[in-house]
């Protein structure tokens, strides 16, 4: 009898998500705690400048190699030869770049910090374009174990630093242990890397094929993942570090918590959608099903952090960090707007409209920096609001237009949110009233009596949905619904 799912199991997306978001949030937690807030804003600002360069070269060409239809000996070469090309390239960029960036920041002892994560790029990049590889052949339990082991690992080396006094540096242990760890499990499983890797070589047709895909999907992924990378490192520069640290803290611990149920989704959804690209009925009910999906797993949590973040900072980092318990209530707001539209982004690959997901994203990063430049924030909750400006008005945006281009409406998108909406509202409601009758409780009891109220709410308004609607027994099944438009 089996015990774990095989290979390609869809059950090991949901545990390498989990498993990233859960470490990135304890691992923010405990090292912020162990190194204090000026030291955690400082480590912060290093990663995120680092973390800005990384993500052209390890997202470079991975969509591509999964989608290819035909892909040859001189497609994976070009790919390995570019993103090696490119990563080297960022790497002395980053290493030119760190005074630049620690003097506009006022803070001269980034730049080592800099320079040393900058030696990671080749390694980061490399294990971005195996794992495109990896993705494409549905190896779900190679990516997830790469987390599982990798980012144990990265904790323990962060909090061990920490607690030796390394301070800030502490950061930086942890993300070079976790790239390090990824690149040698992926390089590991894809064997063939020494022989594509003996001569140098550059397919031009090859990379012309790639790049058609490549090109508009990583601009607008990197715009996607570099926006937050780049307001933190403005708000550096226009606030105090203790606004930096308190900031960072609450969005990471609303953004991570809420990627375990996106990142999911948005993995299972790419290929799932893509292959519905010419059956129009079943990519508008797969799309539909999807979207009930993720607001049924998102938006608890992101509606949930934002009623207990006061209680949660409290139990978990202490009264000093008290700061960031008004911005994570806006960002948990914020992403909920984002989870209830969604995945339009992998909507639009599937139908090959990628330059929409530039535009929206493009948006969604210019439009806070601006605020932030105009407004120069003072408080965390003024940084966060600066943030949460694009989420009053893209999702919804951007979801009209999908469904204008699947010939739906909204209320048929209704039908299939119903359940998570009506969901969502009672949890918020039987979290609240915890919240006010625990108000003279310690903090950690409180914070697990409103748990369990909100998850006992959210529970009991699914079961009364499902018993109002007893025939809708596929209620939840992708299987029915990408059928549809073969009936």
């Amino acid at each position: 009898m089996r015990l774990l799912p095989g290979p390609q199991g869809a059950a090991w997306v949901v545990a390498e998500t989990a498993t990233s978001a859960v470490f990135s949030l304890v691992g923010l937690l405990f090292v912020a705690r162990v190194i204090g807030p000026q030291q955690a804003g400082l480590g912060a600002l290093a990663a995120s400048a680092f973390l800005l360069i990384e993500g052209p070269a390890s997202m470079l060409f991975g969509d591509a190699l999964m989608q290819r239809r035909h892909l040859t000996r001189e497609h994976i070469a070009t790919a390995f030869w570019v993103t090696l090309g490119v990563s080297v390239v960022a790497a002395v960029l980053l290493v030119l770049l760190a005074p630049l960036i620690a003097a506009a920041s006022g803070l001269p002892d980034m730049v080592p910090m800099l320079q040393v994560l900058a030696l990671l790029l080749p390694l980061s990049g490399l294990g971005g374009m195996f794992s495109g590889l990896a993705l494409r052949e549905r190896w779900y339990r190679l990516l997830a174990l790469r987390t599982l082991i990798g980012q144990p690992l990265a904790l323990a080396a962060g909090i061990a630093a920490g607690l030796n006094g390394a301070g800030a540096w502490a950061l930086v242990v942890q993300q070079s242990v976790a790239s390090v760890a990824g690149f040698v499990l992926m390089a590991l499983w894809f064997r063939d890397w020494r022989g594509v890797a003996q001569a140098p070589r550059v397919d031009r047709p090859a990379l012309k094929e790639l790049w058609a895909v490549a090109g508009p999907q990583v601009t607008a992924l990197v715009v996607m993942t570099g926006r937050y990378r780049a307001f933190l490192l403005v708000l550096g520069l226009t606030s105090s570090e203790l606004v930096v640290a308190a900031t960072h803290v609450a969005f990471r611990m609303v953004d991570v918590a809420g990627s375990i149920v996106v990142s999911a989704i948005g993995r299972l959804a790419a290929p799932r959608l893509a292959a519905l690209q010419h059956n129009r009925t079943g990519l508008a009910e797969t799309f539909g099903m999807l979207s009930r999906w993720q607001s049924l797993g998102g938006l608890p949590v992101a509606l949930g952090l934002a009623v207990v973040s006061p209680r949660l900072i409290e139990a978990m980092m202490g009264p000093e960090w008290a700061g960031a318990a008004a911005p994570a209530q806006v960002v948990g707001i914020s992403a909920a707007l984002w989870i209830a539209g969604g995945p339009v982004m992998a909507l639009w690959l599937a139908m090959g409209r990628t330059r929409m997901n530039l535009w929206v994203q493009g948006i969604a990063c210019v439009l806070p920096l601006l605020l932030m430049a105009v407004l120069r924030p003072s408080t965390p909750a003024m940084a966060a609001w600066c943030w949460a400006s694009t989420a009053l008005l893209l999702p919804a945006g951007q979801l009209h237009l999908a469904l204008q281009a699947l010939h739906r409406g909204w209320i048929w998108l209704a039908h299939w949110m119903a359940p998570a909406l009506l969901a969502a509202m009672a949890m918020l409601v039987g979290a609240e009233v915890l919240h006010r009758a625990t108000a003279d409780w310690q903090a950690a009891w409180a914070l697990a009596a409103m748990i369990a109220a909100g998850g006992l709410a959210w529970a009991g308004a699914l079961l009364a949905w499902r018993l109002l609607h007893p025939g809708s027994k596929d209620w939840l099944s992708l299987a029915a619904a990408s059928t549809k438009g073969q009936e």
